[in-house]
């Protein structure tokens, strides 16, 4: 049988000893058949011809057979189906020149040979890389020499197992489909398992969710909330294990492993423990939830039932605040960890050592003043003054009001920068900047690695001064220590002793954070320096507007379109957005 494509069949050996086997039966019938043809001709006159080509072809089988194993086997296949196609022509020929055939053996005549060595042969046969599927081509000039039932012995003598298709090879037969590749046979092709997935079962804040598509939510994600309150045993994110998916097998009869889905764990969250089962998160405090940067965190709360007002009197916690209402002028709220508004927050001030979240938006006053070290989500700002260390996200205007941050990012279609001043380390992205009256808006990126350095010299500065303490203390407790061996230390000498492991131990603690300080600083300012510090207006940039990146000031006197503001190479250099869109691959 003549093989083409086939990687995955037989292992190599077997298929090779196979294919000769056969091949030299198919070479034994063929020269029967010749040497029947050669005695039927032997006494006519008129078969002179045929019988100077027989006696040549003869030859040429004894040099074939004399070949076997120094040329390929595949040599030696195009060979026989050389002579075989010879050899039919040849008988064919002779039936039209009138001259019968007779056997001198008893049903074995060279008809019958001929179809033998066919068979043995085999028909063209193409199995797939994958082994999943061998389909067969019959040549029409041996269209004769085929039967179904010859043509499905000879797929089972090449080790076809599974998957033969009956009704095909009938089609090829009944419907002449030869000169042309025709599938046969198809094995069953493994299933993947089901990849496992995290559900999102409190539907945190899209703002904030992590663009990880395994993490799904339970419910569209339109409300735009920016936190939930949890309650102690209440389900975070449960997780639908992965299926182990379902073997296969290929025409050869061998099984195919199925692979088992991908498997996800689940987060570890602060302040949440795994269910038994291992496929819930679930809250062991009663206190806030929310999804920042891709990490989801619960945290226990303090929950204030109406507003911060006289009633509630100002607040400060070490743990995170959530209030129910409002925050009213001339209150505040300190928390060492997030705080969290369900309303509005006026004329307040607010510390936060972790995040605010705001939903009802920042209004400001006189009085206001918000700083918070991570990030500042609010529905809409106006008349504040905010300090972040993060990022201050914005889902509608930003009007008449201080802001420090490391982004500022007006997320909506009525993400509008209307007057004050707005300050950024990195980008300040918004809808609109500035306003058709022309109020005068200022937008600011300042270059942070000055800062930076100066930080981490002070950094540097200290660690030095402290590892040069730590240093002595380690050869003060060496000879306390030495003297302990020497003689028994007096009272004094022990204080003195213990005073100096503690002080060291607690130097070490301080070393340590100011290592850890000085690592992000100078990472800080690796990404200061890869940094392309931009201002971007999606849809238009009004006159009145300034907008200074890295000491360098465009002054807008004519409304823009959507534009983009880059710093490069020492230079402010104004882009259409959309433009700059297509050449960067849809991203700014």
């Amino acid at each position: 049988m003549n093989i083409q494509n086939d990687s995955l069949s037989h292992t190599g050996a077997e298929r090779e000893t196979s294919t000769g086997n056969m091949l030299e039966r198919a070479l034994a019938c063929m020269r029967d058949c010749a040497s029947e043809l050669r005695e039927n001709l032997a006494a006519r006159s008129d078969a002179i011809l045929f019988l100077a080509k027989l006696e040549d072809l003869l030859a040429f089988l004894g040099q074939l057979e004399s070949w076997r194993g120094r040329i390929s086997v595949q040599r030696l296949q195009e060979s026989a189906f050389s002579i075989l196609r010879h050899l039919n022509r040849w008988m064919q020929e002779m039936a039209k020149a009138g001259i019968k055939l007779e056997s001198s053996q008893n049903d074995n005549g060279p008809a019958s040979l001929l179809a033998k060595a066919a068979i043995c042969l085999g028909p063209g046969l193409m199995v797939s890389p994958d082994s999943l599927t061998a389909s067969v081509k019959i040549p029409s000039e041996f269209a004769s020499l085929w039967t179904p039932a010859r043509l499905l012995a000879s797929l089972q003598r090449a080790g076809i197992a599974n998957g033969i298709e009956n009704d095909a090879i009938d089609r090829i037969f009944k419907e002449r489909l030869f000169d042309r590749w025709i599938r046969t046979a198809s094995g069953k092709c493994p299933v993947l398992g089901n990849d496992a997935e995290i559900l999102d079962c409190m539907n945190l804040s899209p703002s904030s969710r992590p663009p990880d598509d395994k993490v799904k939510s339970k419910k569209p994600a339109s409300n735009g909330r920016f936190f939930e309150l949890v309650k102690k045993t209440q389900t975070i994110l449960r997780k639908t294990a992965g299926s182990e998916g379902e073997g296969g097998k290929d025409v050869y009869g061998r099984e195919i492993m199925g692979a088992a889905g991908m498997d996800l764990n689940l987060p570890e969250i602060p302040y949440c423990v795994p269910s038994a089962d291992g496929l819930e998160i679930r809250a062991d405090v009663d206190g806030c939830a929310y999804c920042e940067n891709g990490v989801y965190c619960v945290e226990p709360a303090v929950v204030i039932e109406g507003n911060v007002d006289y009633e509630s009197n100002d607040v400060q916690t070490n743990l995170a605040v959530v209030v129910k209402k409002d925050v009213l002028s001339g209150f505040s709220i300190q928390s060492n960890l997030d705080v969290a508004v369900y309303g509005v927050i006026e004329g307040a001030e607010v510390k936060a050592g972790g995040s605010l979240f705001c939903r009802g938006g920042i209004v400001g006053g006189e009085k206001s003043s918000i700083q918070v070290k991570k990030n500042v989500y609010a529905k809409h700002i106006s008349n504040a003054r905010i300090t972040a260390g993060g990022s201050v996200t914005i889902k509608g205007e930003l009007i008449q009001s201080s802001v420090s941050a490391k982004s500022v990012l007006l997320t909506g279609e009525k993400g509008q920068i209307i007057g004050g001043e707005t300050n950024a380390h990195e980008d300040v992205r918004a809808h609109i900047i500035g306003s058709e009256s022309s109020v005068k808006t200022l937008i600011q990126i300042e270059d942070c690695s000055p800062r930076l350095q100066e930080e981490a010299d002070k950094l540097k500065q200290s660690l030095k001064e402290r590892q040069l303490r730590y240093k002595k203390m380690e050869l003060a407790k060496k000879a306390l220590v030495q003297a302990c061996r020497e003689k028994t230390l007096t009272a004094e000498e022990n204080d003195k002793l213990k005073n100096v492991q503690l002080s060291a131990l607690k130097l070490a603690k301080e070393i340590k954070i100011l290592e850890k300080r000085l690592e992000n600083v100078n990472q800080a300012i690796l990404d200061a320096e890869a940094l392309t510090p931009l201002v971007l207006a999606r849809a238009k940039i009004y006159p009145g507007t300034s907008v200074s990146i890295w000491g360098k000031t465009l002054t807008v006197n004519e409304e823009m379109g959507p534009t983009v503001v880059l710093f490069i190479d020492g230079n402010l250099m104004a882009e259409s957005f959309h433009e700059l869109a297509r050449a960067e691959g849809g991203e700014v």
